[in-house]
């Protein structure tokens, strides 16, 4: 089979890879087998970037074969506002989902309870509690979250000043 793509088309998807593997190794875990591959479609893909007339975007180190984004790429590509919209919307869904969740199992006396409850009832507790945070969190943000407990944070230092 074959794919026939305009070079439009190839620069686009050289974003949509980017996004695939910074996925895949912004928090590398070191399970590399997992991702392996994932890698072989993007390095195969890479490899077309002469040949579409984006050489400067797509750089190999001719020692291990491999290719990669270049430093024109990850000045030039949009995809870095993609990726910084997911993570931020990432970041607020999963907060407001574990609190809720955590919430949650201390209100029916642990997980072993959670999984006992009917759907419903599930959701009875589950939607109020969502919906409580996603307010709280589109006024506030993080401003009235604390922790409680033995942790402490830092004391704020004061600026120095000069006589």
């Amino acid at each position: 089979m074959k794919i026939d793509i305009t070079k439009d088309e190839y620069r686009n998807l050289l974003d949509v890879l980017f996004i695939a593997d910074w996925v895949l190794h912004a928090f590398d875990t070191g399970n590399r087998a997992r991702v392996k591959r994932y890698d072989m479609v993007v390095q195969k893909l890479y490899a077309y970037a002469a040949a579409f007339g984006f050489d400067r975007l797509i750089d190999v180190d001719r020692t291990s074969k491999k290719y990669f984004v270049s430093q024109e790429f990850e000045s030039t590509t949009d995809a870095w506002g993609l990726v910084d919209d997911f993570t931020n919307d990432i970041f607020w869904d999963e907060l407001i989902h574990r609190l809720t969740e955590r919430d949650i199992v201390r209100k029916v006396g642990g997980y072993d309870h959670i999984d006992k409850l009917p759907a419903q009832e599930y959701m009875d507790i589950e939607t109020p509690l969502l919906e409580r945070y996603s307010a709280e969190f589109d006024e506030a943000g993080l401003e009235r979250l604390e922790i409680v407990g033995t942790f402490s944070p830092p004391p704020a230092s004061r600026p120095e000043t000069h006589d």
